[in-house]
């Protein structure tokens, strides 16, 4: 172990900023980098749990840390490669993957992992000595570093803008590398200030697409989670074989899309969760048909004088929130002729299961289902919080006070209606509680509080 790592072992609990007033005492240690690297090991340990196993790595910045993908996100990322350059490759075997814009390297680390080899090429200095060194100290012999800024080859002399040694075009940096995959993931700040359209982000994936489809069959680009997918596809245009919503955590983290120069069918969309992959043709919800909840039975009101069909919202029954993935891909027609759900709404998303929690979630879909290229759909528990009704209120004085009376602690959500989750909760006056969940939700043009517990989905 070295000094610097046996420094950051003993002072990982260290109040930093007192470490910075001290620093002269530590001769030998750079006590920047130091509070840096201990700062991003306390993000890495639940960010990136491998490499904050290895306190020989470095962070040298707190914006680094906080911008590179997170070990669940990278992983999703390498299996949406796999599932089409693997493919080609007869397994994955040999197969070579160029990273244009590296960062920290996470990513790179995650594909060194499951191909030959892997290019890693970062136009900040600092960033890309800090991987070397990392992925040195993480064991890993496949990875080739570079520092060159990607231009088109239109552009020149702005290299200097970010730091790099020099700019230099995507066949100058592969020379001789020979990827069958090229990945990026382009700066969304411009002047200090967020950025969501493509041509904006550095590089420019639009000015760059050609030579990158002609260096690699297959180009996968990471663009912001609030990045429009119609917009993205339109602006890409052909040869776009899937664009996917990644999500952990309960967030949509980033839009992945991935295409192919062999490819001129319709692109898929697919929404990637952790242990679940829902993939659609934008076509097929265009033709689906919703089933809709078609009546509300109020708690302690009686019957509500239709026979129960399976989609009347009442107590017992399983309320299905999607996943954010699923939000931001919207197939919510489809999601009811797939499942087998009912929808509480045109627009609100939210769905019910008639009877019991696992009904048809549990199965893989058919091959009648849908037709893809390639077909890969989990377990629907894992695209869907699942919530047992306890009670279905009007949202009135006299649903109001029965919440407040009943569940004085609770979550909150409020969709598609009056107000919004923070103001539903202070006029429920509702403390905070994980154990009981009320949403606030239009139902049949009606303003609805629907009481529920958690449930975890089990599968048949």
């Amino acid at each position: 172990m070295t000094d610097f790592a046996k420094f950051i072992t003993v002072h990982e609990d260290d109040d930093t900023d007192r470490l910075i007033l001290s620093r002269d005492k530590w001769e030998g240690i750079d006590i920047p980098l130091a509070v840096n690297t201990i700062l991003g090991r306390r993000k890495m340990r639940h960010k990136v749990p491998q490499w904050f196993s290895c306190n020989e790595i470095i962070y040298p910045s707190k914006l680094c840390v906080e911008q590179c993908s997170s070990e669940v996100t990278a992983r999703l990322k390498m299996e949406m490669i796999l599932q089409y350059a693997g493919a080609s490759h007869s397994g994955g075997d040999g197969i070579r993957i160029a990273d244009l814009t590296g960062g920290l390297g996470v990513d790179s680390f995650f594909f060194a992992t499951v191909s030959e080899k892997v290019l890693y090429n970062e136009a900040d200095p600092v960033l890309a000595g800090a991987a070397a060194h990392n992925f040195e100290a993480l064991g890993l012999r496949n990875i080739e570093t570079c520092n060159f800024l990607v231009v088109a080859g239109n552009e020149g002399g702005t290299a200097a803008d970010c730091g790099a040694s020099s700019s230099a075009t995507v066949g100058e940096i592969l020379g001789d590398f020979g990827p069958d995959v090229i990945y990026l993931d382009p700066a969304r700040r411009s002047e200090n200030r967020k950025v969501f359209l493509i041509e904006e982000c550095k590089p420019d994936i639009l000015a760059l697409k050609e030579s990158l489809l002609e260096a690699a069959r297959f180009v996968a680009v990471k663009l912001s989670p609030m990045a429009d997918i119609t917009m993205v596809l339109n602006r890409l245009g052909r040869c776009c074989r899937e664009i996917s919503a990644i999500s952990a955590d309960g967030e949509c983290k980033e839009i992945v899309v991935l295409m192919d120069r062999e490819y001129e069918g319709e692109c898929i969309i697919s929404a990637r969760t952790q242990g679940a992959v829902f993939q659609f043709l934008k076509r097929e919800e265009e033709e689906a048909e919703a089933t809709f909840v078609k009546n509300i039975v109020i708690s302690d009101c009686g019957e509500s004088g239709q026979e129960d069909s399976g989609t009347e919202l009442s107590e017992g029954k399983i309320l299905l929130e999607p996943d954010k993935a699923l939000m931001k891909t919207a197939p919510f027609k489809l999601l009811c002729s797939r499942y087998g759900i009912a929808k509480l709404g045109v627009s609100t998303h939210y769905y019910l299961i008639p009877l019991s929690g696992q009904l048809l979630l549990s199965r893989e879909d058919s091959e009648d289902d849908c037709q893809l290229p390639v077909r890969k759909v989990s377990s629907g528990g894992a695209l869907f919080r699942s919530f047992r009704i306890l009670k279905v209120l009007p949202f009135d004085k006299r649903g109001i006070k029965a919440v407040r009376q009943e569940y004085p602690d609770a979550s909150v959500t409020a969709r598609n209606f009056p107000l919004d989750s923070a103001a539903l909760r202070k006029k429920l006056a509702v403390g905070e509680s994980d154990l009981i969940h009320i949403f606030g939700l239009k139902v049949l043009e009606r303003n609805c509080l629907i009481v529920t517990e958690r449930i975890l989905f089990t599968s048949s």
